[in-house]
């Protein structure tokens, strides 16, 4: 099941639940929602609105924090069913 920025997972929405992800990364490695900024190229605001949920990370970006924060981007995105649905191997 795909689900879209504003669905609901646990409570939360999957963009919710990933910027939050991005804020405790970033405080972990010790920058400010400026410093991450300046390091992907982007503006604080941006960041910023990652972090609150208000709008959605893309791909490309999210592999570029994950980079600025020396993080593995799996870490950044929310546990994700097996592709293979949850069925035993044959």
């Amino acid at each position: 099941m795909t689900r879209s920025r504003g669905e609901k997972r646990g409570g939360m929405t999957v963009s919710r639940e990933v910027g939050h992800r991005i804020a405790r990364a970033r405080l972990y490695a010790g920058l400010t929602q400026l410093q991450l900024a300046a390091k992907i190229g982007v503006v604080r605001q941006t960041i910023q609105e990652w972090e609150n949920g208000h709008t959605s990370v893309s791909v490309d970006r999210l592999f570029q924090v994950a980079e600025a924060l020396g993080a593995d981007p799996a870490t950044l995105l929310p546990a994700a069913a097996p592709i293979d649905g949850g069925r035993a191997e044959p």
